[in-house]
């Protein structure tokens, strides 16, 4: 098995990517530039699949600047409209991250968003599930 393959959630990002792009875009024109979060630590299921809680990580906000000077250049750096950048929480209390390119044929973030691609079944309440903040 390559690294590509074990990373946890890829599949699942190429799977629903127009919905992430229009989520990642969302979010970047509401709240600026940071990371679309998958956190797959906390057992969520939708339709008894594995369903990761959805975040986004805004650069002002904490967490950014909690993983580093290298993120943090990244989050500045990477082209909205071209992917977005992409964190997955594991066990115990791992993160993964890296910029997620729009795949050939595939929407960008702008498109899927304008197109009214987006995140409905995904919509969970993760108010009560206090976020882990990743050291």
């Amino acid at each position: 098995m390559d690294e590509q393959e074990e990373y946890t959630g890829r599949n699942w990002v190429l799977e629903d990517w127009e919905k992430l792009a229009a989520y990642a875009w969302e979010n970047y024109q509401n709240k600026g530039r940071g990371a679309v979060v998958l956190d797959v630590r906390k057992g969520l299921r939708i339709n008894d699949e594995p369903a990761p809680a959805l975040h986004y990580w805004a650069k002002g906000g904490q967490q950014i600047p909690m993983l580093g000077k290298e993120v943090e250049e990244m989050v500045d750096s990477y082209d909205p409209n071209g992917g977005f950048i992409l964190g997955v929480l594991t066990p115990p209390e791992n993160i993964m991250i890296d910029f997620a390119p729009t795949p050939d044929g595939r929407l960008s973030p702008k498109e899927a968003f304008d197109q009214g691609h987006g995140i409905t079944y995904l919509d969970i309440d993760t108010s009560n599930i206090p976020d882990t903040p990743v050291h």
